[in-house]
């Protein structure tokens, strides 16, 4: 969970990863 939390709140919206990545995580995947 923190790892995604991480990825979703970057600062700077360049080194934010995309909705399609962050739906294709594994936290997601593991907790559907």
């Amino acid at each position: 969970a923190r790892d995604f939390l991480d990825k979703c709140l970057k600062k700077n919206p360049t080194d934010r990863v995309s909705i399609r990545e962050l739906l294709n995580h594994d936290f997601l995947i593991k907790n559907q």
